[in-house]
């Protein structure tokens, strides 16, 4: 069930959701209710705080350093105390990102060097209520080129986008990658795209084969460029790959990975895996109560069904650069 529990207690207020109820009790829903208070953005907390010392170094390194976002005290990204999280949010706004713990699509999120007046937006997050305030990750380590048209000119360029990268892990591993680009957020819903995806076999460094590769896109010319997009883009239509905004933007440049980044990324899987295992230990030990926010029955209908490591789909949007990146050039 892709629901989050508190959506579903508001349908249950206009409908019938006692046969969800139900199968929730027998434990037969295949995304356990038991892990999903554990699935907000607020959760990073956990894993950049006091409890990260029981996580794997894995899942901390890729961790951005989040605070759950109100009149409170907190420690910096450096360790040091933080007497008024408000104020000092708005003294180092330029460094950090205001976006809802249970958001998606990029929809409600302040990048503080993009939007001026702090207090205006600060404001916005503490009257809407669950955001987190996160280190904003330096955005070279996001940061590709690749080959792109300017319709108007007729002509390409290398277009410097931001990346994105998730990872696809159930009970068996690693499954799979969805790599995006995009602006700041690279959101598919606020106009993100999609990249693929290929294997870089060979001893080539992966910066080398990005070069190589927008050097042989840049000598086809934008008139054949621009056929070969718009063919992609009429393929992706008739797939039905569209999301809010209608069709998705395509990359033609492939986010290259090597044979040695597939392990290092299934060794992540496991060890996140694991450690979301710990996490939901702790929750249900009551000793996370005061940073994941549940309400009564949405708790009620999570301790009805753990999860303990069953078969489910867990997606993690880590930090990761593969060599390609702008700023370790």
């Amino acid at each position: 069930m892709d629901f989050n529990l508190n959506v579903l207690t508001k349908i249950g207020k206009e409908e019938d959701i006692e046969p969800i109820k139900e199968a929730i009790r027998q434990g037969i829903l295949v995304n356990p209710r038991g892990m999903e208070p554990l699935g907000a953005k607020g959760l990073f907390e956990v894993m950049t705080d006091k409890y990260k010392g029981q996580l794997s170094e894995d899942t901390v390194k890729h961790t951005p350093w989040t605070r759950q976002f109100h009149t409170r005290s907190a420690t910096d990204p450096n360790g040091e105390a933080i007497e008024d999280l408000v104020a000092w949010t708005e003294k180092h706004w330029e460094g950090l990102v205001l976006k809802p713990a249970h958001g998606y699509s990029g929809h409600g999120i302040f990048v503080g060097y993009k939007q001026e007046n702090p207090k205006k937006h600060v404001q916005t997050a503490l009257d809407a209520g669950d955001y987190i305030v996160q280190q904003l990750v330096p955005l070279g380590l996001w940061s590709e080129q690749s080959t792109w048209p300017i319709l108007e000119e007729r002509s390409l360029f290398l277009k410097e986008w931001q990346t994105d990268f998730r990872c696809f892990i159930t009970d068996e591993g690693l499954q799979g990658f969805l790599a995006r680009f995009g602006g700041v957020p690279t959101n598919v819903g606020s106009g993100g795209g999609i990249q693929p995806l290929a294997i870089l076999k060979n001893d080539m460094r992966p910066r080398v084969a990005v070069e190589k590769i927008n050097e042989g896109l840049l000598k086809l010319g934008y008139e054949a460029f621009v056929e070969i997009q718009n063919e992609v883009n009429k393929k992706a239509i008739e797939m039905g790959f569209t999301y809010l905004l209608g069709p998705i933007m395509i990359s033609l440049r492939p986010r290259l990975l090597t044979t040695d980044h597939i392990g290092e990324l299934r060794q992540y899987a496991r060890n996140l895996w694991q450690d979301a295992l710990k996490l939901e230990e702790l929750w249900r030990g009551g000793e996370l109560d005061d940073l994941v926010q549940v309400g009564p029955e949405e708790r009620e209908l999570a301790l009805k069904q753990p999860w303990r490591g069953s078969p489910a789909l867990m997606v993690s949007d880590g930090l990761f650069s593969f060599g390609a990146d702008l700023m370790n050039g």
